[in-house]
């Protein structure tokens, strides 16, 4: 379960994250692993760097993992997580899309000014040659 939740529009895209492992011992042995589900299959060995880019996130739930391990080899599997939601712009969502082809059904049924050939498919279905 991600631990944080961040909600981002479709133009807030371009993320970069940067973590730290909490062992001061020899910090300059710590190694990382992140991730990106939704995105990336597998874990990403990061070595002791310690940044993450992810430019051009299409709208979508994604959820960032990262993880480390200490200067002996030693990960903590559970890691830090955090889900980003980005939201798409008004015309790509399922309801502007339904109204969008609900108005082009109407304006085909109903003789509007759509071409003949636009009108096709709703002509088949209504059985309606335009008018």
């Amino acid at each position: 379960m991600p631990d944080e939740q961040i909600k981002l529009s479709y133009q807030e895209n371009y993320l970069s994250f940067d973590f730290v492992a909490l062992d001061y011992t020899a910090p300059d042995k710590n190694q990382y692993a992140f991730k990106m589900e939704g995105l990336d299959a597998d874990w990403i060995q990061a070595g002791t760097r310690r940044h993450a880019d992810y430019p051009d996130l299409q709208p979508g739930t994604y959820t960032f993992r990262v993880k480390a391990s200490n200067n002996s080899g030693i990960w903590n599997e559970q890691g830090a997580a955090v889900q980003i939601i980005i939201t798409p712009p008004f015309w790509q969502t399922w309801w502007f899309l339904g109204l969008v082809g609900v108005g082009a059904d109407r304006r085909c049924c109903r003789g509007g000014p759509a071409a003949p050939e636009e009108c096709g498919e709703a002509q088949s279905r209504t059985g309606n040659p335009g008018s």
